[in-house]
């Protein structure tokens, strides 16, 4: 059916009991508090020579790239099979 020929909802209720036009920006009260601390730039440099200092190891590793390649082509078939067998899971 094309759009054109369909009747609109009736949201007339809601339009009168919904919410209210006032003009004004309504207030959210206070900022919320943060969960944690941000990192401070001491963190972040230990943090990049901690991964740095891995990436160096694993590199080190003779069989680095094997496992990656193996890494690489399990998150393929992953890519690839994903949608399909989602799908399958929801429709049985």
């Amino acid at each position: 059916m094309p759009i054109e020929k369909t009747t609109p909802v009736e949201t007339k209720e809601f339009v009168e009991t919904g919410a209210s036009q006032t003009g004004v920006y309504p207030k959210f009260g206070h900022m919320p508090k943060a969960a944690t601390t941000q990192m401070t730039q001491a963190e972040k440099l230990a943090a990049e020579a901690e991964m740095a200092e891995l990436l160096r190891a694993r590199a080190a590793t003779p069989d680095a790239r094997a496992q990656y390649q193996a890494r690489l082509e399990e998150l393929r078939a992953l890519a690839a099979n994903h949608g399909r067998d989602t799908q399958q899971q929801i429709e049985n």
